[in-house]
C-alpha cells in the first residue's frame, strides 16, 4: 500500500509540472504570434482615419527687453522675466540666423520673439515697444 502511495504522489507531482507547462505555453504562445505578425504596425500611419499630426515647429516664445549689442551675427538682449519658461530676467545672446528683421540700437526696448535651437537660441522677430 505504501508503494502505491509514494507512486501516486510522485504521479501527482508530474501531472502538477505538466499542467502548469502547458498553462504557461498556452498563455504565451498567443501573445509571441500576435507581436510577430504585428510587424512592428508597420504602416499604420497610412490607414483612413489614422491622422497623424504634422511636425510641429519649434516653440517660438515671446518676450519684452533691451537691445544691449546688435552685432554681425548675434544680439545682446536684457529681457524680462518669462513666466512659461520659469525663467528670470537676465542678459542673454541669441542667433541672428535667418533673421530678417531690423537691427536695433543699444538701450532700445524691444519686444521679440525666439526659439530653441540645437546650437542655442535664435531671434525670431523682433520690434519696439
Amino acid at each position: 500500500m505504501k508503494l502505491l502511495f509514494v507512486r501516486f504522489a510522485a504521479l501527482r507531482g508530474t501531472l502538477l509540472v505538466t499542467a502548469l507547462s502547458a498553462a504557461t505555453l498556452l498563455l504565451t504562445a498567443p501573445t509571441a504570434a500576435l507581436a510577430e505578425s504585428m510587424h512592428d504596425m508597420q504602416g499604420m500611419q497610412d490607414m483612413p482615419g489614422m491622422n497623424t499630426p504634422a511636425a510641429q515647429p519649434a516653440d517660438v516664445i515671446t518676450a519684452t527687453g533691451v537691445v544691449k549689442n546688435w552685432g554681425a551675427e548675434k544680439v545682446s538682449i536684457a529681457h524680462q522675466a518669462i513666466p512659461q519658461l520659469n525663467w528670470p530676467p537676465m542678459t542673454m545672446q541669441f542667433s541672428l540666423q535667418g533673421y530678417q528683421g531690423q537691427a536695433f540700437a543699444p538701450g532700445q526696448h524691444i519686444t521679440f520673439a525666439f526659439k530653441q535651437v540645437t546650437t542655442g537660441y535664435q531671434l525670431v522677430s523682433a520690434s519696439t515697444n
